[in-house]
C-alpha cells in the first residue's frame, strides 16, 4: 500500500473512536514527540492517544546479512501518565513510550525511495530477494596463469624494492583476479604476483 493508505487508515482508526463518543482532548496534543501525527481522544474518563510513529531496526538473519528495515507504525494506547482529560493545561503530558498499547498495526517500507508498505514477512522476502539479486551480480574469480608466465614476471619483480636478485624459481605464481561488486556492474581486474612469502601488485 502507499502511504496514502496509511493515512486513511489512521483517519478510520480515530473515526472508529469518535463513533464510540470519544472527543478531542486538544490540550495534550501539542508539542512533538518525534511522531509522524497523533490525535488525542477522550471520552471523558480516560484518554486514547492514536499515533503514527516511524520505525526502523535490524533483525540478524545471521552476521553477514543483517534484515534492516524501517517503516511506520499505527498505534492505539491509554494514557499511563496521570493526566487528567479536558484540562486547559499545556503542562500535562502524555508521554507516547508509556501509553499502555490497545492496539499496533506495522507498515514496512519495501525500499527506501520507494512509496510502498507491506507487513513485515512481504518486506522480509523482498529483502531477501535483494539480497539474491546482489549476490548474482557478485563475481569472485582468481585465474593461476601456467608456469611459462613467471618468466615474464621476472624483469618486473626485479624493479621492486629489495628484489634485485629475484629469480624465476623465487616466484610462487601469477594470478589474474576479478572481481564485480554485489553493489555496482563494474569489472576489476588485478594481477598478482606471489614471490618469497609476499604478493604484488602488476602495473
Amino acid at each position: 500500500m502507499k502511504f496514502a493508505e496509511i493515512n486513511k487508515k489512521f483517519t478510520e482508526k480515530v473515526a472508529e473512536y469518535i463513533a464510540k463518543g470519544y472527543y478531542f482532548n486538544t490540550a495534550t496534543m501539542s508539542g512533538h514527540q518525534g511522531e509522524v501525527g497523533k490525535v488525542d481522544l477522550t471520552d471523558g474518563k480516560e484518554i486514547i492517544r492514536i499515533t503514527l510513529e516511524r520505525m526502523s531496526g535490524v533483525e540478524g538473519i545471521d552476521e553477514r546479512h543483517p534484515f534492516w528495515y524501517r517503516g511506520v507504525e499505527l498505534v492505539v494506547g491509554k494514557s499511563a501518565d496521570n493526566v487528567k482529560p479536558n484540562k486547559n493545561s499545556t503542562m500535562d503530558i502524555i508521554w507516547t513510550n508509556k501509553l499502555e498499547v490497545i492496539y499496533k498495526e506495522q507498515f514496512y517500507q519495501v525500499d527506501d525511495n520507494a512509496d510502498w508498505y507491506v507487513t513485515r514477512d512481504e518486506a522480509f522476502e523482498a529483502y531477501n530477494l535483494r539480497r539474491e539479486r546482489r549476490r548474482s551480480r557478485y563475481t569472485f574469480e582468481d585465474k593461476v596463469f601456467p608456469e611459462e608466465a613467471k618468466n615474464a614476471v621476472v624483469s618486473f619483480m626485479k624493479r621492486q624494492p629489495r628484489c634485485k636478485g629475484v629469480r624465476v624459481q623465487d616466484i610462487t605464481k601469477v594470478i589474474k583476479k576479478t572481481r564485480v561488486s554485489m553493489f555496482s556492474e563494474e569489472e576489476k581486474i588485478q594481477y598478482i604476483v606471489e614471490c618469497k612469502g609476499k604478493t604484488y601488485k602488476l602495473h
